[in-house]
């Protein structure tokens, strides 16, 4: 068994790998001072990845090395971190210094084109959210980066005296939005905490489908590729068609891997 990891800003997500099948994904959110307390909670009880561990690392360095520590006093087995590269599986880095390119996005990509053919559009909905176009051939032709549904929703109740919800401090202030959820797809809000959220999901959705539009030609059209942990609040708003993958940083991972 292999063990594919893909290691968040805000979550932790893992899938196993065994006779060429890829397992279903499990995610969490961790704690970044303390990941290794979520590793023992969630991994202490799986079986030895005797073929190695595949790494996606977004989170930095330190974190890296906690799981590294962990890893080693549990399986006596080394992490293998990958990399951005210029190519991989038929796909072309678009980015004039291809490393500058996050290894979320690249795997993202790779998985993308795994699984589905022709142009793409492939955004990912987390802590940011994050857009690139493939071409048909394989070609990435770049993309783009903004904050993430919550990063903004966080960002504004921190930066605003928004009707007394200034009166919570920032983290409580955050949790209130986060559980308040817009039950009926509507157009304007009718009270403070939904306009917060519906403004934020339309500006995500708006940036979405602007880019596209402005991409897309007569008899050229994109898939729209989406995963994330926020997908599922914005799916409700996109006028456009969406393929939704939850995995798929994973499945750009599992290619990558199958060509070791």
């Amino acid at each position: 068994m292999k063990l594919l990891v893909d290691l968040g800003n805000t979550c932790l997500k893992w899938a196993t790998l065994a006779q060429n099948e890829l397992g279903p994904q499990q995610r969490v959110t961790y704690q970044k001072d303390n990941i290794q307390a979520c590793l023992s909670q969630y991994w202490q009880n799986l079986p030895c990845p005797e073929h190695g561990i595949w790494l996606s690392n977004v989170a930095g360095p330190q974190q890296l090395e906690m799981m590294r520590v962990w890893v080693w006093e549990q399986w006596r087995i080394k992490l293998t971190v990958v990399e951005t590269t210029a190519t991989a599986c038929g796909v072309t880095n678009g980015y004039i210094n291809p490393k500058q390119l996050g290894i979320d996005r690249w795997l993202a990509i790779l998985g993308a084109c795994r699984l589905v053919k022709g142009g793409l559009c492939v955004v990912d909905c987390g802590t940011a959210v994050t857009l690139d176009v493939v071409a048909e051939t394989g070609l990435h032709l770049g993309g783009l980066i903004m904050p993430g549904v919550k990063t903004m929703q966080h960002s504004l109740l921190k930066a605003t005296q928004i009707n007394g919800i200034d009166k919570i401090n920032g983290i409580e202030k955050f949790k209130v939005v986060e559980k308040f959820k817009v039950v009926e797809k509507q157009l304007l809000a009718y009270d403070t905490q939904s306009g917060i959220i519906l403004g934020t999901l339309y500006a995500v959705v708006g940036w979405i489908e602007y880019i596209m539009n402005g991409i897309e030609k007569p008899g050229q059209k994109l898939t729209l590729i989406v995963t994330g942990g926020n997908v599922p609040e914005l799916l409700p708003y996109f006028s456009k068609q969406n393929v939704h993958i939850p995995d798929l940083v994973l499945q750009g991972l599992f290619r990558l891997v199958e060509q070791i």
